[in-house]
């Protein structure tokens, strides 16, 4: 709440989705903060709700990737995405969460980034995770770290063909 006041709204969000993600916090609990601070001159109030709610378009990526996505999504005027959505499950004991998938629609979105799609390990449970994916019914789209950031056009023109025929099914 005290950054808030000072942080400009795309760094605001970056400190909260990660704070959620680390479980550091819940935006339960914040709404709870909120309402007993309100009366007490803390200003950063007001940006903090805004930014909770998801007014900046990039609320709700996990890492800088998937942040630069919603950019490219909300700059293209397309439907907001909902993030981190689970889908079903690989094994009994391990949940499919997937980047970003399209209300309404079949079209599933993942970025995959170096950092954590380097290994042949990893690779195989990508793979595994877009098959049951894709068996269950969804339109899978993984993009990489390079066609975000090299080909953003190509990204979404993607994404604006999956849209089209998800509606036309």
């Amino acid at each position: 709440i005290e950054i808030a006041r000072t942080t400009p709204d795309d760094r605001l969000t970056i400190a909260l989705d990660g704070a959620i993600r680390d479980g550091l916090t819940t935006e339960d609990f914040l709404h709870r903060r909120i309402a007993d601070l309100r009366t007490r001159g803390r200003y950063g109030i007001p940006k903090l709700l805004r930014v909770i709610e998801g007014s900046e378009v990039s609320r709700g990526g996990q890492s800088w990737l998937e942040r630069e996505f919603l950019r490219l999504v909300a700059a293209a005027g397309l439907p907001t995405p909902a993030t981190q959505q689970v889908l079903g499950r690989r094994t009994p004991h391990t949940m499919i969460r997937v980047d970003f998938c399209f209300p309404g629609t079949s079209l599933v979105v993942e970025t995959s980034g170096y950092r954590f799609h380097r290994t042949p390990s990893q690779a195989s449970i990508d793979a595994a995770r877009v098959n049951r994916l894709v068996l269950d019914g969804w339109t899978v789209l993984p993009f990489t770290y390079r066609q975000v950031v090299d080909e953003p056009a190509n990204v979404i023109a993607s994404v604006c063909e999956a849209l089209a025929r998800s509606a036309a099914a």
